[in-house]
């Protein structure tokens, strides 16, 4: 029977490496662990498995270290995982019955699924679906849903195999090199790393951030660090001038996935730039995931640009092609674009089916402020102020923000429900006792329509 030798490389992974090395341990002959300067119980729980713990200086190249676990290997095959991911009960089960195979495949790709905190969220062209307690911690780290990505994370001990790459390493460019095939499986490696706390994510991300800005300075020419740089500044650091400059380089390098594309026209949204969206949605697809992000970045810019009829068509074809698949259903994205859609028929004069559709895309999937927000606007651009305030009043039940109480309290003075705002503004001060707009309205001049919150 052919061995396995499970590869680590881990610093300060105590409070995961546990769960970790306990979903491996019934299909692993050897533990390599190499530890790049834990201060915690890293090193005491992994001996508790059996572990051989080699210690190494870090050198901000994470291929270096993983290659230092596998010279220490004597299995014929070598698993990799990390601290914060487990092995599914099926990859358990399955992963023995691999082994056997022809001496042409060199390795096997499992599915890194990457649980996330919020319902939405894209990555490679592909939209996160909902997480239904597939997996029972990630269900305690309350996971909303999760994105799958296939990497080689079993293949043979060999001299010619061995992992490349300062950061985001992997070992598929020597399988190419060797000719010897990757085998793709649906085994499902868990990681819960998205779930982790900010702060502890946010270190992560800081020491990732460096290790890119290395690995460019080697290879400037490389599209994929520059994407993966920018999502960084993106997504953990809101630096949005540096990201933009780096999905431009990643374009310009001829990156052959939509995601530059796709996060330049995120970002071109958010700095009011409609015509450059139009511009670099023309990169995407017409299919798929891509062409329902392409339909809605091109209606939010058309929308944008007052050109309300063209918004209207691509918010429908878009919403059209997301029923046809009941993925983006679980996910809330088709009531994401019924509720642009109608809120563009309200501006249109489309009153009444517009305001339809914005209530009815909050039935399957209330818990989007963006839709409750719509609403609101809309009906206080309508004059139904009653119907405002108690949609604001009705956002409250499912989020809570300075702004949030404030503009529930503005539209209860317009309408005169002094009990709703008496109530809103006490909630509102004991949850934000520092809250100079919330003391303001506290004052007589409440009773003068506050404006400038409400449509924000």
């Amino acid at each position: 029977m052919p061995t396995v030798g499970l590869s680590m490389i881990v610093k300060n992974g105590g409070d995961d490496l546990r769960h970790c090395l306990a979903s491996a341990r019934p299909i692993v002959d050897q533990i390599v662990i190499v530890d790049t300067g834990s201060t915690d119980d890293t090193r005491t729980i992994a001996q508790e498995f059996g572990a051989m713990v080699v210690e190494y200086a870090w050198s901000n190249h994470y291929a270096n270290a993983r290659n230092e676990s596998l010279k220490h290997l004597t299995t014929d095959w070598i698993l990799v995982l990390d601290a914060d991911e487990e092995l599914s009960a099926e990859a358990i089960s399955e992963i023995p019955k691999l082994l056997n195979c022809d001496a042409g495949v060199g390795g096997f790709a499992l599915l890194q699924r990457n649980y996330m905190k919020d319902r939405f969220q894209h990555s490679l062209g592909s939209v996160s679906l909902e997480f239904k307690g597939e997996s029972k911690r990630a269900a305690e780290l309350k996971a909303k849903s999760y994105l799958d990505n296939p990497l080689c994370r079993l293949f043979r001990k060999h001299p010619q195999l061995y992992f490349t790459g300062r950061i985001h390493e992997g070992v598929e460019l020597q399988l190419l090199a060797a000719h010897r095939t990757l085998t793709h499986t649906r085994l499902i490696i868990h990681h819960f790393g998205h779930l982790a706390q900010t702060k502890p994510q946010l270190e992560k991300q800081e020491k990732y951030r460096d290790i890119l800005r290395l690995a460019l300075e080697e290879d400037p020419n490389d599209a994929r660090l520059w994407l993966q740089l920018g999502t960084t500044h993106q997504v953990y650091f809101q630096q949005t001038d540096e990201a933009l400059q780096c999905y431009l380089k990643a374009t310009e390098l001829n990156y052959p996935k939509a995601d530059p594309w796709i996060s330049l026209a995120q970002i071109c949204l958010e700095k009011d730039q409609p015509q450059n969206v139009l511009d670099a949605v023309r990169h995407l697809k017409d299919t798929g995931d891509e062409g329902i992000l392409k339909l809605e970045y091109s209606g939010d810019a058309l929308h944008n640009l007052g050109r309300l009829k063209e918004a209207r068509a691509a918010y429908a074809s878009a919403l059209k092609m997301a029923r046809r698949n009941p993925n983006y259903r679980a996910t809330g994205w088709d009531g994401q674009l019924e509720s642009k859609l109608g809120y563009t028929e309200v501006r249109l004069g489309m009153h009444r089916a517009g305001i339809r559709k914005m209530r009815a895309s909050m039935v399957d999937f209330p818990a989007s402020l963006p839709q409750h927000e719509r609403l609101v606007k809309a009906l206080v651009l309508l004059g139904r102020d009653v119907e405002a305030a108690d949609a604001a009043d009705n956002s409250l039940n499912h989020f809570v923000s300075e702004k949030i109480v404030a503009r529930s309290i503005a539209l209860n003075i317009r309408v005169n429900r002094m009990d709703r705002v008496n109530h809103a503004l006490e909630v509102g001060m004991r949850l934000f006792p520092e809250s100079e707009l919330l003391r303001r309205m506290q004052s007589p001049q409440t009773n003068q329509e506050p404006r400038p919150w409400l449509m924000s």
